[in-house]
C-alpha cells in the first residue's frame, strides 16, 4: 500500500513536532519528497512543530506542484480533485504528476478518465453504399433468356471442358460422385 499522508503518527518517532526522525520514518514508509512537503503542511494545520532545521529543509526543496493536492478531499488525487478541476487534460497532467510523486489516486479517477476520452471520439459518419454495378445477360434476372431465344448454333467443342456431361453433371447433385460437390460450388456464375 502506498503512503499514507493523513495517517501519519508525528507523536511515534523522535521529539514531540517535525523533525528529522519523522522524515527519517516517513522515507522508510515510502513517502515521496512531495509527500514529505504534505506531512510538513499537515504539521502546521495541525498545529504539530516544524520549525526545525530538517523541516525547514524540505519545505524549501521538497518538489512545488501547481495543482495543491491536499486542497480537495485527502493528500492524494481522488474525485473532489477531478472535479475541481474539470476538464481532461489538466485532470491527465495532474494525476500523471500525482503518479510520478507516488502520491495515492482515489478510485473512479481511471474511469472519469476514460469515459471523458470516450466521449471526445469524435462519431464518423457511415459512408454511402456503391452504386450496384450492372451485370450482363441472365445473370440480372432479366427475361432475356425466354421463349424466343434457343440454343441452336452454339458450338463447343468435343473433349473441352463445357461438354463434360451436360448440366446434370455440372450443377445437379449427382450421387455417385460426392466428391465433385466442392467443384459444383465452386463454379462462377458470372463467367
Amino acid at each position: 500500500m502506498a503512503f499514507d499522508v493523513g495517517r501519519f503518527d508525528y507523536g511515534a518517532y523522535g521529539r514531540s513536532g517535525f523533525g528529522r526522525k519523522d522524515i527519517e520514518a516517513a522515507r522508510r514508509q515510502g513517502a515521496s519528497e512531495y509527500q514529505l512537503r504534505q506531512l510538513y503542511q499537515r504539521a502546521g494545520q495541525s498545529g504539530v512543530r516544524r520549525s526545525g532545521r530538517h523541516a525547514q529543509e524540505i519545505q524549501r526543496n521538497a518538489p512545488r506542484p501547481e495543482w495543491n493536492y491536499g486542497g480537495h478531499g485527502y493528500w492524494g488525487f481522488g474525485m473532489k480533485d477531478v472535479n475541481a478541476i474539470g476538464d481532461l487534460a489538466t485532470v491527465k497532467r495532474h494525476r500523471d504528476w500525482a503518479q510520478q510523486n507516488r502520491l495515492n489516486i482515489g478510485p473512479g479517477v481511471s474511469d472519469w478518465i476514460t469515459e471523458q476520452e470516450i466521449a471526445a471520439i469524435p462519431d464518423v459518419p457511415t459512408p454511402p453504399a456503391p452504386e450496384p454495378v450492372a451485370l450482363p445477360g441472365s445473370q440480372t434476372g432479366q427475361a432475356n433468356v425466354g421463349a424466343n431465344y434457343n440454343s441452336l448454333g452454339i458450338k463447343t467443342k468435343v473433349g473441352s471442358d463445357l461438354a463434360t456431361g451436360g448440366t446434370k453433371k455440372a450443377f445437379g447433385r449427382d450421387k455417385k460422385n460426392k466428391d465433385i460437390a466442392a467443384a459444383q460450388l465452386a463454379i462462377n456464375p458470372l463467367t
